[in-house]
């Protein structure tokens, strides 16, 4: 009975592994195609992920961090399997992951749409060339101001008025970003982080424990910050500004009169993207003129495509926070990665926090 059996259980155990290759296969890309997303949240409407998916007969999945360096930590845990196609990292940690070698190379022949963007754009300095990254959103961080909390405040705002004026006790609000807090107070001090020493990082984290006062929190989105009418200065982001005053009038947009940081976002593929080739028809769908309009109009962020801001409506097109003027962009700067520095920074960072 058992001689019997055996070729019958031969047969079954057969089937059955050659049922789990199958399965395997259709896991590894021959089922429905996926293309993941890991990005910030607000920059893509489930409309346009939606209609990229049913033209492109692809699941779009956008998973969401909330600072670079939660994207960076979860990118070096992650194997192809269960990776991203398309990722968005800012300007300063393009270079990080390009040093990392955990982005691919761009093939720029599958980027038509390259061609109408800004001459500027195509060479930045985190990215020379534009090898690993494509600019998607530039935005500034400034001050987000509350006229029906502050009624009169100084034409020429500055930071340290911010900080230190009594008035403001407890009605000022920062980001919840080491590197760009601590850029704010470095400028205060008329130094940047670019150039700062160990002495003026430690000096800019005393200054910010000896004002912490003034703050009342450090919240990672911004926008539901204006939005409860919970500061009467915030520090934000130009686009989250200017989203909130469509609704709110009350809120108004402001440069520092010690400038404001410039960062954009880019779009980049992970080396171990499994869907790379879709993911530069994401890029091109929606970075071209039409896209790139969109995008604008609804996020308050421009793009680098030129040819977006023609299709823009007036009011849009003409904003000086979304296109500030060569005057204004002189007084801007890009946030840098210092390496030598950022554990103090962190350590810094986390000592201001929990004090």
């Amino acid at each position: 009975m058992a001689r019997q059996k055996l070729p019958h259980l031969i047969v079954f155990f057969l089937l059955f592994f050659s049922c789990l290759s199958c399965t395997k296969k259709q896991n590894d890309g021959s089922g429905p195609a996926e293309l993941r997303i890991f990005t910030w949240s607000e920059y893509f409407d489930d409309a346009f992920l939606r209609s990229f998916g049913e033209q492109n007969k692809v699941k779009v999945k956008a998973d969401y961090f909330s600072s670079n360096e939660e994207m960076l930590a979860k990118l070096q845990l992650t194997d192809a399997q269960n990776g991203y196609d398309l990722i968005l990292p800012s300007d300063y940690m393009v270079r990080t992951l390009i040093e990392l070698k955990l982005l691919q190379p761009l093939d720029k022949a599958q980027l038509p749409v390259l061609s109408e963007f800004e001459q500027e754009a195509l060479n930045p300095e985190y990215d020379p060339g534009l090898g690993f990254s494509v600019p998607m959103a530039i935005g500034t961080t400034g001050i987000a101001w509350n006229t029906k909390l502050l009624h009169k405040i100084p034409a020429d705002l500055s930071w340290k008025m911010v900080m230190e004026n009594p008035s403001y006790k407890g009605k000022v609000t920062l980001v919840d970003d080491a590197k760009e807090v601590l850029q704010m107070a470095l400028s205060i001090q008329g130094k940047s982080l670019a150039k700062a020493s160990e002495a003026d990082v430690k000096e800019a984290f005393a200054y910010l424990r000896k004002h912490k006062t003034q703050v009342k929190g450090f919240p990672a989105e911004t926008r539901p910050v204006m939005e409860g009418d919970e500061c009467g200065f915030c520090m934000a982001y130009s686009g989250d500004v200017l989203s909130v005053a469509k609704e709110k009038k009350e809120i108004q947009y402001l440069l520092p009169k010690e400038g404001a940081t410039i960062w954009t976002d880019n779009l980049a593929i992970p080396a171990n993207s499994k869907n790379s080739g879709m993911a530069y028809k994401f890029i091109n769908a929606l970075l071209n003129a039409e896209g790139a309009k969109s995008f604008t109009q609804r996020t308050r962020y421009r793009t680098a495509n030129f040819k977006a801001r023609i299709l823009l409506p007036n009011e849009v097109s003409s904003d000086k926070v979304i296109y500030p003027s060569p005057e204004e962009r002189k007084k801007m700067h890009y946030l840098v990665q210092r390496k030598d520095l950022n554990e103090l920074i962190d350590r810094e960072w986390t000592k201001l926090k929990s004090e």
